[in-house]
């Protein structure tokens, strides 16, 4: 069974973006899962579990390449997800200044009866943040929809020093071991040139 469409199975802009960049042919269809944590599990193992429920949340044909990913933010064996409110917004911006913690990103991607998933982990060091900074930052709006309250993408990246390991896993999606994993299914994307110039 070789697929011929891959599915984006994910509201993220961000995931979106970096595969847009690459020039990869998609659809985007967002899972609609109950994304609940359970008590002592660890962060790579709920990443991965909450991937392979996205993924298997969406309907495909048999040529479907269904492709999931979720992220949390990981401090001190502290999970932070999207904040809810400005006050969870700044307890996160506050307990991860001066800091350094890990991005965990579980990606799978489903064709037919099977499903590979897999996890990446990046670690980020912030720099010393005030609360005129987290003030400043949260105004800019990037903090509500991304886990631990920053992306690293945007004005976000004014509150790292550095990061070890991927900086798109840190975006929301891995995307050389995402390529690796597309291309055991077989899906060639690199027989496809990107609109873009490089």
């Amino acid at each position: 069974m070789r697929p011929i469409k891959l599915v984006l199975a994910s509201s993220s802009p961000r995931r979106r973006e970096l595969l847009e960049n690459l020039g990869i042919p998609f659809e985007i269809r967002p899972p609609d899962v109950d994304e609940c944590i359970f008590p002592d599990e660890k962060v790579e193992f709920m990443v991965r579990r909450l991937s392979q429920k996205k993924a298997e949340s969406i309907q495909g044909d048999s040529n479907s390449l269904i492709l999931s990913a979720d992220t949390a933010v990981e401090l001190d064996g502290n999970i932070f997800g999207k904040p809810r409110s400005k006050r969870e917004g700044f307890s996160f911006l506050r307990r991860l200044s001066g800091r350094s913690h890990k991005v965990h990103t579980g990606v799978s991607v489903l064709l037919g009866e099977r499903i590979e998933s897999f996890s990446v982990v990046t670690e980020v060091y912030f720099g010393v943040l005030t609360e005129e900074v987290i003030d400043w930052y949260w105004s800019v709006g990037e903090s509500f929809d991304k886990a631990g309250a920053y992306g690293i993408q945007g004005a976000g990246g004014l509150l790292i020093d550095k990061i070890v390991g991927s900086y798109s896993n840190v975006m929301g999606l891995p995307i050389r071991e995402t390529i690796h994993c597309l291309e055991d299914f077989g899906f060639t994307f690199f027989l496809k040139k990107p609109d873009k110039n490089y």
